[in-house]
């Protein structure tokens, strides 16, 4: 049985091992239960105590399994609003972020780091109306205006000015 992948890629899932099937049928049961959010999943595959050793090395890089893993995981991210999808391109992000002064806004985990809480938690202050962003595609920032009175930690601003290393 092959596996296609999100970038067109297909992985024969009968050339892994039973182990590597077993984790596989075990991660789906996981993403199944919607009581794991994509990071809760990554850790699955890229922590420390993952199930592939917490070191990404070019083997486990092109272990069949990882790669299947990784994409499962990848579109719960998708999914959940964490990564991009795909069919959001270049062009459309640049025509919805035209009028944005992009200064004024940071990313979902950078306002979670400002705010100490989870990127999860920065959703929901979103969907509830308690932070302000914008979304575009199935991806959001955050206005920096909105977190500036609960932040803990700065909210680091975009620049294109060169730094002193370039």
């Amino acid at each position: 049985m092959k596996y296609k992948l999100l970038g067109g890629e297909e992985v024969d899932l009968d050339k892994l091992s039973d182990k590597d099937r077993l984790f596989i049928t075990e991660l789906k049961y996981k993403i199944k239960s919607d009581e794991y959010n994509y990071f809760d999943l990554s850790a699955l595959i890229k922590g420390k105590s993952s199930y592939f050793g917490g070191k990404i090395t070019p083997s486990v890089i092109h272990n069949g399994a990882f790669r299947v893993a990784c994409d499962m995981v990848d579109r719960v991210g998708v999914e959940q609003s964490y990564l991009l999808d795909s069919s959001v391109t270049k062009t459309s992000i640049q025509d919805a972020l035209e009028d944005l002064d992009i200064n004024d806004y940071c990313s979902i985990f950078e306002a979670a780091d400002s705010l100490k809480i989870s990127p999860k938690e920065v959703m929901k202050k979103l969907d509830d109306g308690e932070l302000k962003g914008v979304k575009f595609g199935n991806c959001c920032i955050v206005e920096r205006s909105s977190i500036v009175s609960d932040m803990k930690v700065p909210c680091y601003k975009f620049s294109n000015k060169p730094s002193k290393n370039d």
